[in-house]
């Protein structure tokens, strides 16, 4: 309601004070988050020490739930490695404290309890997910398309329940009206840091004489509402039927054969049923992966991975929340994305944005990416076709 300099709170200004960033800008943070901060405020007075253990203590409920999912869908344990020792979690998380912890914890948590077909806690855990930090509302489309596919009881439940928590969190707040988002419009209009896509779009921009702040984003804002239609429309045309796949596994896990075409034995398992070839070992044992559970994961994280990516501002911890969907989606693409993202630290040496780390760490996904497209099997497939085609037609 106030930003840090307003008279109104001098009484809380201590010897931290200074520490503060934007002291007139007020908070971009949701209430659930404020509600945290005012309770570790009377546990521990200005103890950042304090916040620290709070963002630990949700990072590890997170890993239970991952670990939760591994087993639900039937994925190796270890893969949980791929996010418990990756660095940048965490520095950003354990060692800087940031809260992102408790928006993924509760971002997971409603996809666990909508494998489950928990339809109330689902959107209890969304809404109180939303009301941490805004980027989870990103998973909604999908979750409310879920639920429609399941029952319009269900869709009609999801909604109500959503909207009743957003409501409750927000009450405390009515008074201070559209001030309410001040902090977050400044922060959206004016805030550029470590931008990748977004800093060449800008460019290629201003170079044409395009120079409103508000095209480009508009422009990006496009680009993840056309991702997210893109991933809403594969999930509704996706059937409800299952088979294990070697897809998700491919940067990790080499299955010693593929028979996607060979007759399925179907395996029931908690009201779904999985598929998988018959007589086919792997490496790891039988995946009994649910591909609707898998599209439904890829549906959140490629959506999320649009706004981190097309975000005039990408700090290093925005990108922590792509790296819990990477136990799911092991690729080589997204995990380096995380280890070069400390790259982004090299503007505090003197305050200043260099080019060639942001080339970098950009740079090598993206060749990463160019690269295992290349080596996908369809892709090659069609342009060995395409090349005999053309062979036989000379």
């Amino acid at each position: 309601m106030y930003a840090p300099d307003a008279l109104e709170l001098e009484n809380l200004q201590d010897d931290r004070y200074d520490l503060v960033s934007f002291k007139s800008i007020r908070t971009i943070y949701p209430p659930l988050l404020q509600f945290l901060f005012q309770w570790s405020q009377w546990i521990a007075p200005s103890s950042l020490f304090f916040l620290k253990c709070l963002a630990l203590l949700f990072d590890m409920a997170l890993m239970a739930v991952l670990l939760s999912l591994l087993k639900h869908l039937g994925y190796p344990l270890a893969l949980i490695l791929v996010y418990a020792w990756n660095p940048l979690p965490i520095k950003e998380l354990a060692n800087s404290g940031h809260m992102d912890s408790l928006v993924l914890f509760l971002l997971f948590l409603s996809l666990k309890c909508l494998l489950d077909g928990r339809m109330v806690l689902v959107h209890l855990a969304l809404s109180l997910s939303v009301l941490a930090k805004l980027f989870s509302g990103i998973a909604l489309p999908f979750f409310l398309l879920v639920s429609f596919r399941k029952s319009r009881r269900a869709f009609l439940t999801s909604i109500t329940v959503f909207t009743a928590v957003l409501f409750l969190g927000y009450a405390p707040f009515a008074e201070a009206g559209p001030r309410l988002f001040e902090g977050l419009s400044v922060y959206s209009r004016y805030w550029n840091f470590n931008a990748g896509p977004f800093w060449l779009i800008e460019r290629a921009l201003n170079s044409a004489g395009w120079n409103p702040w508000w095209f480009s984003r508009t422009f990006i804002l496009a680009g993840v509402l056309g991702v997210m239609t893109w991933q809403l429309i594969s999930l509704r045309r996706s059937r409800p039927s299952y088979r294990a796949t070697d897809e998700n596994f491919r940067a990790l896990i080499r299955p010693e054969t593929l028979a996607l075409e060979a007759p399925q034995v179907p395996i029931p398992d908690r009201g779904l049923e999985y598929f998988v070839p018959p007589g086919k070992g792997y490496h790891w044992g039988w995946l009994p992966a649910s591909t609707q559970s898998i599209l439904l994961l890829k549906a959140v994280f490629y959506s999320l991975a649009a706004l981190v990516l097309l975000s005039p501002a990408v700090q290093p911890w925005y990108i922590c929340w792509l790296v819990p969907f990477c136990v799911f989606l092991p690729k080589a693409l997204w995990i380096s994305l995380s280890g070069l993202a400390v790259l982004s630290y090299l503007f505090y040496l003197n305050f200043s944005e260099m080019v060639w780390p942001r080339f970098v760490e950009f740079g090598i996904p993206a060749a990463i990416a160019l690269w295992e497209g290349a080596r996908n099997e369809p892709w090659r497939r069609r342009h060995s076709d395409f090349s005999n085609m053309m062979k036989e037609s000379l």
